[in-house]
């Protein structure tokens, strides 16, 4: 088609003749809907079965709080304002609020309020919560709920014929979801100096009884305490830990693979020798001076036994007089330790003493770490963390104040090792008729009975003015054993606590 036939052609300007009128034509595939037709096709259709449909709902409705506790990051702040609104109401009623047995405190005239009416605004708030989140039946039943003269739910518990308080033999009841518990953790957290998640649960429960109390308490601290998610966060994630190696996952003697490392410098106070003639000699020349010392510390890979020895200055003869003190009872092949230089040296004399006199010192090897990788070595750091971490505090001034010779410190040591390798390295189970949990000494002196070793009574000699005596005196022997032995039970308290959480982590 040209363009003079396409601008004459009407069909494109103006579509077929039939839009123009007002009646269409049929379209011959296109047929009218009638009703009849589809009535009848429907009357065709077999019968359909009747289908029921039933809807639940575990849901549980929860009113809103009359006072917005969640408004709120303090519990003071709370207890006051919710004070003030209720003097308010009671002034505008000139009526004691029914809410609270004692509720007449809230027309007091003074400006201040008082402490009556923080504790009332407390326990108005408790009973609101507890309305509001009420226990379940379970809950009922298990822990004796019961409403006191205080109109609040309280746990009976089976401690009514102790000598506790009625507030910790009868705890108030506290919803483990209510915005009030929250608040009522974390101000006895703040309280505590940021106490442990066990220890604000044990300040809690002289009041107060949390259904699922330690999981409660642990997440709203986790939640809400910022400063101790401070000082407990991790920088990074810790990468995936290989496979352990084969020196401590495969049968050997004791101590036949040796993790070595120093623990120090520890400060010892020695008393300078004098010969006391009389009372005020002794008192004229008891002068102590300061002295440190390290302790090396030998952990055998394979039982977790281990062995500590003095170091007095961490040179390389007095090392290497250590190290031949621990060759004489046992026969390493392999010590894994650290690149100090004392180590590297020592390395060098038994090699060098292996070639002129004795060969049997070439058997040892030693296998250093890489330099500046302080994640290295892991299995006798964490061990030596521990022993640093209580020799601190059982050889400081406060537990252990005077030591008169290195031989008392040797004493002290020989004890610490029996009882750290008297430590169960297994879980010990429930039932009594189970083997006793294995223990390092098991491997060392398998015929031994573990049993705590024998501690005189320490409470005729707990005198805080203790100074030093001449070692002739019994006196003076008679407190230094006490100290001794009070430093040494130390020791087994703190392992008994610490060790088998610390067996959880991944270098151990």
């Amino acid at each position: 088609m040209d363009i003079n036939a396409f601008q004459n052609n009407s069909l494109w300007w103006y579509g077929p003749s039939w839009l123009t009128s007002s009646d269409w034509p049929e379209h011959p595939q296109v047929k009218k809907f009638s009703s009849e037709i589809f009535k009848n096709k429907i009357e065709k259709l077999p019968p359909i079965a009747p289908l029921e449909i039933y809807s639940f709902s575990n849901a549980i409705t929860i009113e809103e709080p009359v006072f917005p506790i969640f408004r709120f990051s303090r519990l003071p702040h709370l207890l006051r304002i919710t004070a003030y609104a209720l003097r308010f109401i009671a002034k505008i009623k000139n009526t004691p609020l029914t809410l609270y047995a004692n509720s007449d405190v809230f027309l007091s005239s003074s400006r201040t309020i008082s402490p009556k009416e923080i504790n009332a605004s407390l326990s108005i708030l408790l009973q609101l919560e507890q309305k509001r989140m009420p226990p379940d039946d379970s809950a009922y039943s298990s822990l004796g709920i019961f409403k006191g003269n205080d109109l609040l739910l309280r746990c009976k518990g089976r401690m009514s014929n102790s000598c506790l308080p009625n507030s910790t033999k009868f705890p108030i009841y506290l919803p483990p979801h209510s915005e009030l518990t929250k608040l009522i953790v974390c101000e006895t957290h703040l309280l505590g100096q940021h106490t442990s998640p066990l220890q604000t649960l044990a300040l809690i429960r002289k009041h107060y009884w949390i259904p699922s109390g330690r999981r409660t308490v642990t997440h709203i601290l986790h939640k809400n305490c910022f400063t101790c998610r401070r000082y407990t966060a991790k920088p990074f994630d810790l990468p995936t830990f290989p496979p352990l190696p084969a020196e401590r996952v495969n049968p050997a003697p004791p101590f036949t693979f040796v993790g070595l490392d120093f623990c120090g410098p520890i400060y010892v106070h020695t008393c300078s020798e004098f010969s006391a003639k009389s009372a005020n000699a002794r008192r004229n020349k008891n002068k102590s001076e300061q002295t440190k010392i390290w302790i090396a510390v030998f952990v055998c890979l394979v039982t977790r036994a281990i062995v500590l020895d003095i170091d007095p200055d961490l040179t390389t003869q007095s090392f290497f007089e250590s190290l031949r003190r621990f060759l004489a009872n046992h026969d390493p092949k392999t010590i894994f330790c650290d690149n100090a230089p004392t180590f590297n040296h020592t390395k060098k004399v038994l090699n060098l003493h292996a070639a002129k006199s004795d060969p049997k010192f070439s058997a040892i090897k030693f296998k250093f770490r890489c330099p500046m990788a302080a994640w290295k070595g892991g299995f006798y750091e964490r061990i030596m963390a521990i022993i640093k971490h209580h020799l601190k505090r059982t050889l400081s001034k406060g537990i252990y104040p005077k030591i008169n010779s290195l031989n008392s410190v040797r004493t002290c040591l020989t004890e610490i090792t029996t009882i750290i390798n008297s430590r169960p390295i297994t879980f010990d189970s429930s039932n009594p008729a189970d083997p006793r949990p294995l223990c390092p000494i098991n491997f060392l002196q398998p015929l031994r009975e573990i049993k705590p070793l024998p501690f005189p009574n320490t409470d005729t000699f707990a005198d805080p003015t203790y100074n030093p005596m001449p070692p002739s005196d019994l006196s003076h022997l008679l407190n230094l054993w006490s100290k001794l032995s009070t430093a040494s039970k130390s020791f087994w308290k703190y392992w008994k606590e610490d060790y088998l959480t610390s067996r959880s982590g991944s270098y151990l």
